[in-house]
């Protein structure tokens, strides 16, 4: 005998297809009811962070940031991505718990405080006074705002970094953890002669790889700047990514190396800009040469993410 179950699934399911605003009313609406609902046990579960990379952070979004709380596994990746729906009362204990237990499995997990621009919702406990603030919230805004939480969870900021040079494999690494540029190199050269061909092969591929994900540069902020100061140093990058190279490198230095890494490399500096298509100028003044080395790659970095990163 067939049976035809179609008729009975139906019945299961709701009567007009959820879109996207609709799904995530719904999940909103569901966690909160979940949340004010009698606990089903008063043993509280509590995830380690052992083994994971978990943090709050700031996720960029058009008219500011948003507070959010990520957990992922330390090592390993890319892992798939699970877009966690935030409780009305902010990034508490419990979903940041959440979150580490995603992670756990394997999977990097991601929230976002939806009400940010509003207030710190976990310093609020009365329910009149969440309300008010939880209706504000726009369904168009908190669309864009989930958009804006996948665009971060797409640019995790994770290295995996061997060059043979280690002074300038901490440098790419800092590269990719401010800029939210996930980079993965791996490269081998004559370092038993000298490290140069090395450093500078690598600026090369580096810029190739900046300007493929750059595109046409449609609808990229072309311009940015920063100064960032470390300590007993201080530098400041100022760039222009619109397809015109050239570089001026304002950084003396008073040794010939920093660990392993040559310091006249104004060759391999200036690949970085000229193969992508990127003007730059960077200075440093400082009195530790380790410094004047290290600030300029943070500037240029942190240039990166607030310019054409669009953070």
């Amino acid at each position: 005998m067939k049976l035809d179950l179609e008729q009975d699934v139906k019945g299961l399911l709701p009567e007009k297809d959820f879109d996207r605003r609709d799904f995530i009313w719904t999940a909103l609406g569901a966690s909160a009811a979940l949340a004010l609902a009698s606990p089903a046990s008063a043993q509280q579960v509590v995830t380690d962070a052992n083994g994971l990379d978990a943090a709050d952070v700031m996720i960029p979004v058009k008219d500011g940031q948003l507070r959010g709380y990520r957990a992922m596994p330390a090592t390993g990746g890319p892992f798939p991505v699970v877009l966690v729906a935030a409780e009305i009362f902010g990034l508490n204990p419990y979903i940041k718990d959440v979150c580490r237990r995603l992670a756990k499995a394997g999977y990097y997990a991601i929230v976002p405080d939806l009400y940010t621009r509003k207030a710190d919702l976990t310093k609020i406990t009365v329910m009149a006074e969440i309300m008010p603030i939880v209706n504000t919230k726009y369904d168009t805004e908190l669309v864009t705002d989930y958009d804006a939480t996948v665009a971060f969870a797409q640019a995790s900021g994770k290295a995996d970094v061997a060059t043979g040079v280690g002074f300038y494999d901490h440098l790419l690494t800092s590269l990719a953890h401010h800029s939210l540029l996930d980079i993965e190199v791996k490269a081998t050269g004559d370092l038993e002669i000298d490290e140069h061909h090395t450093v500078e092969d690598v600026a090369l591929v580096l810029g190739a790889a900046l300007a493929a994900a750059l595109g046409d540069r449609a609808g990229i902020r072309r311009f940015g700047d920063a100064s960032v100061p470390m300590d007993e140093a201080v530098a400041t990058a100022v760039i222009d990514v619109g397809g015109r190279p050239y570089a001026v490198l304002d950084l003396p230095f008073r040794s010939e190396r920093i660990g392993g890494l040559p310091t006249q490399q104004g060759v391999a500096q200036r690949a970085a800009h000229d193969v992508p298509g990127v003007t730059g100028r960077v200075q440093a003044v400082e009195e530790v040469d380790h410094r004047r080395r290290h600030e300029p790659a943070e500037a240029c970095v942190v240039v990166d993410q607030r310019g054409h990163w669009g953070g």
